[in-house]
């Protein structure tokens, strides 16, 4: 009886290290694939780039649920902008994001993200592709702080655990507006944001949303 829970363990343990190694390797690859560059290179003062970053995608979420119905993702999203140095320690970017899924002609407006895709119900639509503007305001305070305003360095960018953050939020999700503080060291990295998501006029009748979060990485090892 000892020997056959003792294998029962081992089997269970085998089963969750590799349920673990596998989401982990899932969150790793979001990452490499998703993540943008915060730094600031203070050698480019004075220096203009145009920017093009495009992601083509093609996610099959075709099963049968209770609580979600079946769908694909086939699409491509496309960010393009100018990056300009003014001084040392600011970047500004200037440009426009676009997502487009195959075969869709119109897209509700505006999208938090676009989840529960078979269920769509939404007054305001864009014909053609859901498309934003794109404006970043960054400023490197200090070797380790940095102060964003407008399109924050969000999704993969906040480092968090698939629970907090789906990874399809990365194809589906609009860019986050706001205001970031980010800090860097060699022990330890800190992200604070505010995706400010739903502005409100006086007299409007829906429900202002913001979401605030803290992310921080302790490094106590090596990262080689």
């Amino acid at each position: 009886m000892t020997r056959f829970l003792s294998a029962r363990l081992i089997v269970c343990f085998v089963f969750f290290m590799a349920g673990f190694l596998s989401a982990s390797a899932q969150q790793s690859m979001a990452r490499r694939l998703f993540m943008q560059d915060t730094r600031i290179d203070p050698a480019l003062k004075g220096q203009l780039f145009f920017e093009v970053e495009n992601l083509d995608f093609f996610k099959n979420n075709e099963y049968e649920g209770k609580f979600q119905k079946g769908y694909s993702l086939p699409g491509f999203r496309l960010r393009a902008n100018a990056v300009y140095y003014p001084l040392e320690m600011i970047k500004v970017e200037l440009g426009f994001y676009g997502l487009r899924y195959w075969g869709a002609n119109t897209y509700p407006f505006p999208s938090l993200a676009y989840q529960g895709i078979p269920e769509w119900e939404a007054k305001h639509y864009q014909k053609g592709f859901h498309a934003l503007p794109w404006l970043r305001a960054q400023v490197r305070l200090s070797d380790q702080f940095q102060l964003v305003m407008g399109n924050i360095y969000g999704a993969a960018n906040h480092k968090l655990m698939a629970p907090l953050y789906n990874p399809e939020l990365n194809l589906t999700a609009d860019p986050e507006v706001g205001v970031q503080l980010l800090f860097e060291s060699a022990p330890f990295d800190l992200d604070l944001w505010l995706n400010w998501e739903s502005f409100i006029f006086y007299g409007d009748t829906h429900q202002e949303v913001f979401t605030i979060g803290l992310s921080t990485n302790l490094k106590l090892n090596n990262p080689e």
